[in-house]
């Protein structure tokens, strides 16, 4: 049973059809240098925060440390997002959403709901996103992440 799932992805990966979705390679096996992921990665980086918000985001991780731009920005960018050929931005950061919420990551969240905004999702979607969660983690941490999506949806209404 997996073995023709594995068979099916891997062909879709390589270019042929899968429900009208043409891939190039597979992440497993795109030959794309170090500076290629980095530049890539950046580039989607800017497309979901926006310029002004991404080099906040840069700068603070590289004060942090200079590898947190590598670990935090190059790598989730550069090899996953960057590749949206199976996902795009919109289901990514609807996902990204998701474990943010599980983790009760709320200042990451928030970054992450402005960014879903930003590439497309609708507050509708969002909100059933987390709200869908409370089965699985509890009121505790929806309600929490609901507050956070409100200071969001406050806070852009306000920039309006």
């Amino acid at each position: 049973m997996h073995g023709d799932f594995i068979a099916a992805r891997d062909e879709a990966a390589r270019g042929r059809a899968f429900d009208n979705i043409f891939i190039e390679k597979p992440l497993w096996e795109t030959n794309m240098t170090d500076k290629h992921k980095r530049k890539s990665g950046k580039d989607v980086f800017k497309t979901i925060f926006g310029d002004k918000k991404s080099q906040e985001i840069e700068t603070l991780l590289h004060n942090l440390s200079p590898d947190l731009v590598r670990i935090g920005i190059d790598f989730p960018f550069g090899e996953f997002y960057a590749k949206d050929d199976l996902l795009d931005l919109k289901t990514r950061e609807l996902v990204t959403i998701s474990s943010l919420v599980t983790q009760a990551t709320l200042p990451q969240l928030k970054l992450h709901i402005e960014a879903a905004l930003n590439v497309g999702c609708t507050p509708v979607e969002i909100e059933q996103a987390i709200i869908q969660l409370v089965a699985y983690i509890g009121m505790p941490k929806v309600i929490n992440a609901m507050k956070v999506f409100r200071e969001v949806l406050d806070a852009s209404e306000n920039k309006a």
